[in-house]
């Protein structure tokens, strides 16, 4: 038996994974992993193992050489039958694969996930840790990770903890939640640049998070006069691109030579907050009444 995961999406392949070895060990199965360097180590492996007929899992990870290996050893017949199974994960399917060798292969392809299909994955994971949640906090999740699995669930477990065996109130997300104060602010800064007076003026922020927005509006339009112009992108290199993609669709109906009046504007209201002469909450609000 081989299995052959494939993708880009690498948080779905682990989880794929562990639930296959959890499988096989229920099933008295061995695990082991081989990288390149004791792909001969496998060989002996399999031809002992055809002696003593002892129930194994080979797990093989991102091997460029491993196909031909197999090919090139006549290693393939040993997976004919289900006392040795393989498990491998490539980023990309290799489509000469089927052509080597007459075995099932099951491919297993794992695309990052997008819209409906992300927030049903994370419906239906979320059910697995017992805990309801609505759709609304996880349309809330994905506008702050983006479709980062990773960090999803990773809240998804605290929520689990903190509440388990419940229904997830709004005021149990706002707690517990790591990122729901960057929440606001992403809403925020969308009121903004949507010119949205009333929504922009709608959060009230504390003079430390006043200081911090404002840093961070400063930072943002200094990055939409990179993105539409056509200035160098290198500097953007190390930004996450889900959030440049973010910030670009908040922008869209915004001109660079707009952004760049409102970057002067904000540049001359933070020397005055550096000179202690307004606040950092009064400088964004003379922004948002004297700009939107």
């Amino acid at each position: 038996m081989i299995y052959y995961l494939f993708g880009k999406d690498d948080f779905r392949k682990r989880l794929r994974i562990e639930e296959l070895k959890n499988s096989y060990l229920k099933n008295n199965y061995q695990i082991f992993k081989f990288e390149e360097e004791n792909f001969s180590d496998l060989e002996r492996d399999l031809k002992s193992n055809s002696l003593f007929t002892s129930r194994k899992v080979y797990l093989i990870f991102d091997s460029s050489s491993i196909i031909e290996f197999l090919k090139t050893n006549r290693l393939f017949s040993f997976f004919e039958n289900d006392s040795n199974v393989l498990i491998l994960k490539f980023q990309n399917q290799d489509k000469n694969l089927k052509r080597l060798t007459n075995l099932k292969i099951i491919f297993e392809e794992f695309e990052p996930l997008k819209n409906l299909e992300l927030e049903k994955w994370l419906k239906n994971y979320s059910q697995s840790l017992k805990i309801e949640i609505s759709s609304g906090q996880l349309k809330e999740l994905i506008s702050l990770f983006g479709n980062n699995l990773e960090l999803i669930t990773n809240e998804l477990l605290k929520l689990s903890l903190y509440k388990p065996l419940s229904k997830i109130t709004n005021d149990d997300f706002q707690k517990v939640i790591t990122s729901y104060r960057e929440l606001n602010y992403f809403k925020w800064l969308e009121a903004i640049f949507k010119r949205d007076l009333a929504g922009a003026i709608n959060f009230e922020f504390e003079e430390n998070e006043a200081a911090r927005n404002l840093a961070g509006l400063l930072n943002a339009l200094e990055k939409l006069v990179i993105l539409k112009s056509s200035k160098d992108k290198e500097f953007l290199k190390e930004d996450n691109p889900y959030w440049l993609n973010n910030l670009k669709s908040m922008a869209y109906n915004l001109k660079k030579e707009e952004i760049e009046n409102w970057l002067d504007f904000l540049i001359n209201e933070t020397l005055l907050v550096y000179k202690r002469r307004i606040t950092s909450q009064e400088a964004l609000e003379r922004f948002i009444y004297l700009k939107l």
